[in-house]
């Protein structure tokens, strides 16, 4: 469950929850698998033009990858993929930003796999698709399409990000977001790291040689904008990266080298 959950879905709190399952569950499962909705609206409560992202998105990402790590299982999570509205909080998608924009944060934090909420729906007609596929007649949706080019994105590193142990997220606040970040278990600035946007850097080191790699994310809601932005990273000495994004590899060699992210995409950058 997520860290909105009620008190009685939850039986107490939520790190009583947590507790009992990754003491008792995770160990025997090896996985521990949530759920997070970050795209929200009010229109349930009367509210017009009320979308937002979710304030505790990156609180729960982080305890929950922080619990991984801690009882060494992996991390699972959801991403939202709806057409239309739950009439309970839970907004449509209307880009494949957005689903870049949480598959790109979990990455972030270590998330090995991923499951499209919904896949498909029972809410669907023979001429209305609410998500990926239509429940009654397997037709495919622009939903799926988006999801399919992202998948090909982050699959084309996806077995060498594999390969990489999560040790620590941090977020580099240039003030652009609201209150997502300050929800934050611990909310720290990677020295390393300079932005002209908030940017998520994941930090991760290779399980057999130790070198370093970086999920670099810009953490802009994507909705109806085009906020780009650079994150550059700087190393003490002159230093080759692979740098994936969009499906491709490119290298850089320096002591600093930039990256150039839309709102709500990522980077993966491998140190050689």
């Amino acid at each position: 469950l997520p860290s909105y959950a009620t008190t009685e879905q939850l039986g107490g709190t939520y790190e009583q929850y947590l507790d009992y399952y990754f003491e008792n569950l995770a160990p025997l499962l090896g996985y521990a698998c949530f759920d997070f909705y970050p795209i929200r609206n009010k229109t349930y409560l009367g509210f017009i033009n009320s979308r937002y992202i979710q304030e505790q998105h990156l609180y729960n990402l982080q305890l929950i990858a922080q619990y991984c790590k801690e009882y060494d299982v992996e991390m699972r999570t959801f991403v939202q993929s709806l057409t239309v509205e739950d009439g309970a909080g839970v907004e449509k998608v209307t880009e494949i930003d957005e689903l870049r924009f949480q598959i790109y944060s979990a990455l972030a934090f270590g998330s090995q796999e991923m499951i499209y909420y919904t896949y498909t729906s029972s809410g669907d007609t023979e001429s209305k698709t609410q998500a990926l596929v239509n429940f009654y007649t397997g037709a495919t949706s622009t939903m799926y399409d988006w999801a399919k080019t992202v998948n090909n994105e982050v699959a084309a590193f996806g077995e060498i990000y594999a390969d990489y142990n999560w040790q620590k997220t941090y977020f580099n606040d240039t003030g652009s977001t609201c209150s997502q970040a300050n929800a934050m278990v611990s909310k720290e600035s990677y020295s390393n790291v300079s932005s002209t946007v908030d940017t998520l850097t994941g930090v991760f080191t290779h399980k057999n040689t130790g070198k370093a790699a970086y999920m670099l994310v810009n953490y802009t809601d994507p909705y109806n904008t085009s906020t780009n932005g650079s994150a550059t990273l700087t190393f003490d000495t002159a230093t080759t990266v692979e740098i994936w994004q969009n499906g491709v590899m490119t290298t850089q060699t320096g002591t600093s080298i930039t990256v150039t992210l839309g709102a709500g995409n990522g980077a993966f950058v491998i140190v050689k």
